[in-house]
């Protein structure tokens, strides 16, 4: 328990009695709606037919509501959100919580050495560099896309600074997760923008990264080849491939909803774990979600201009690199990273249905 779980508590209620007030169904009529709540009701039937196999009650009941606070963050977030300056209102929360996080993280950059002194974030008992790389994607992506639309000067400034001093605590996590994480957020935005020659780039820096990246950093990307274990990477990197075992061994005993959250405590694939916490219909939901937010993101970018359009683009480049990131971190169920993003995806959700007219039925 964190105080954040009773802040989200408080504002769910803050929700249901604002709807009350209003006469109004709980939730807004969004395109995710469905789809997340048949997730967690996938979730609710696994996880008691993994209590019934001899899962631990209270242990499983508490990792549920943990998931179901995590979709509450969008589900307030769009109850919230009437106007577009409400928008801009938590977009510039967001920004001086980046830098009251960045206040933390840049000094920590200046001490690199894997595995003890690594950037990380507050209140972690042990060095969380992943959780830490996983929240800077954030800030660097929305700040830079919206950098690239924004056309008041001083504005400019601020997203560059924020940009800047997010760049020495990204490289001082040493999480390759988190590198790899925005090496293909960057490749997605050459061809997305159409912007070519970024691609050409790429290469020069990988044949350059030995002599340009600090040299903790390059020790941290080139151990993943030069400590190899028994197998062909070094161990860190082989239990991520080989938590896969665990998934096809779940999925020859119970392929269509798995055994229910907390089963197996999988920390290494966040799709490992849907797979093995949901089984693969968990996992078809899942992909069912994001689907749908490429679609609008997409779908949005195209139609707006000026801050929606950076705004836009700033997810779209999230929402890639979060994606790859959970390949090897359970990122979708890290607090620190999926409120930002899950109340970003309410933002993102407002502007679509203002553009397309998606709330104009209201349900549930």
């Amino acid at each position: 328990m964190r105080l954040e779980d009773l802040l989200i508590l408080v504002g769910a209620l803050g929700m249901i009695g604002n709807r009350a007030i209003q006469k109004k169904p709980l939730f807004k009529n969004t395109p995710l709606n469905m789809p997340i709540l048949i997730f967690l009701s996938i979730y609710l039937v696994a996880t008691l037919r993994g209590i019934i196999v001899g899962a631990i009650p209270l242990s499983s009941i508490f990792l549920v509501l943990k998931l179901i606070e995590y979709f509450l963050f969008y589900f307030i977030t769009v109850s919230f959100l009437d106007t577009p300056r409400q928008c801009k209102f938590l977009l510039a929360a967001f920004f001086v919580v980046a830098f009251l996080i960045l206040g933390y993280y840049f000094p920590q950059s200046f001490r690199m050495e894997y595995p003890l002194k690594v950037v990380t974030s507050p209140f972690e008992g042990k060095p969380e560099p992943t959780t830490a790389g996983g929240v800077l994607i954030l800030i660097m992506g929305m700040a830079f896309s919206l950098f690239l639309y924004e056309k008041r000067k001083n504005t400019k400034i601020i997203y560059l600074l924020i940009l800047f001093l997010s760049i020495l605590p990204f490289l001082g996590t040493l999480s390759r997760t988190s590198y790899f994480a925005a090496f293909i957020a960057l490749i997605f935005f050459a061809f997305f923008t159409r912007k070519k020659w970024i691609l050409l780039l790429i290469p020069l820096f990988i044949g350059l990264a030995p002599i340009i990246l600090p040299s903790t950093v390059w020790a941290r990307i080139s151990y993943t080849w030069t400590h190899r274990s028994t197998w062909i990477f070094d161990e860190s990197t082989m239990e991520r491939i080989l938590v896969w075992r665990k998934v096809w061994w779940v999925i020859k005993r119970s392929p269509f909803v798995g055994y229910g959250a907390g089963f197996l405590n999988v920390i290494d694939s966040c799709y490992a774990r849907i797979i093995i916490e949901s089984g693969l219909l968990g996992f078809a939901v899942f992909i069912w979600i994001f689907v749908r937010l490429y679609k609008m993101a997409i779908s949005l970018y195209k139609k707006e201009e000026g801050f929606i359009k950076g705004f836009t683009l700033g997810y779209l480049l999230i929402l890639t690199a979060l994606l790859t990131h959970g390949i090897s971190a359970i990122t979708f169920f890290i607090v620190r990273i999926v409120e930002f993003f899950w109340i970003l995806t309410g933002i993102l959700v407002f502007f679509y249905s203002q553009k397309f007219n998606e709330f104009s039925k209201e349900s549930i």
